[in-house]
């Protein structure tokens, strides 16, 4: 009996260790994933683009980061190319206005990329151009393709100049 029971003992030991290992592993392995996964989002990308001086490749992984409707980020995502200086950060912006409404982007975060382009093109022949963000999705579509071929056209008469367009002077 007696080395029945220690048998038994050493077994559960066994067993106990053994669960205890898988676990630990695990863990690891959870770990691993969860940050890999914090690191290799785009939001993030885009920031350490950004500290590295590489604007246009910021611009559009915020830009991802905003269609990718994150929790943590999407919202960040908007802050962030709504607070860029160059001109890549505009361009994003007017390409996301038909960005349709998702759980974390809604029309308080249209508002505010409305805001920023109204502020960065004020004092431009882009001053008529129609921007709504509360209006439907297909009329925003239409409001980003004028802004789009502004952009391509007019706005080529004038230059960026500490966070906004103005007029090029003419020699």
């Amino acid at each position: 009996m007696r080395l029945g029971s220690q048998v038994v003992y050493i077994l559960k030991s066994y067993v106990l260790k053994s669960f205890t290992v898988a676990f630990a592993i695990f863990l690891i392995v959870l770990v691993i994933w969860l940050v890999r996964g914090f690191i290799k989002g785009d939001y993030w990308n885009a920031k350490r683009a950004r500290s590295r001086g590489d604007i246009e490749l910021a611009a559009e992984l915020f830009k991802r980061a905003v269609k990718e409707d994150a929790k943590g980020t999407s919202y960040k995502a908007v802050l962030a190319l709504v607070e860029m200086d160059e001109p890549q950060g505009l361009w994003e912006l007017i390409d996301l206005m038909d960005i349709a409404d998702m759980y974390y982007i809604d029309v308080g975060a249209r508002v505010e990329m409305c805001e920023a382009i109204r502020s960065r093109t004020a004092g431009t022949t882009a001053d008529g151009l129609p921007l709504d963000p509360r209006a439907s999705q297909e009329a925003r579509r239409q409001q980003k393709l004028q802004w789009q071929a502004w952009l391509a056209g007019a706005g080529q008469e004038y230059r960026w100049l500490g966070g906004k367009f103005v007029r090029k002077e003419t020699p």
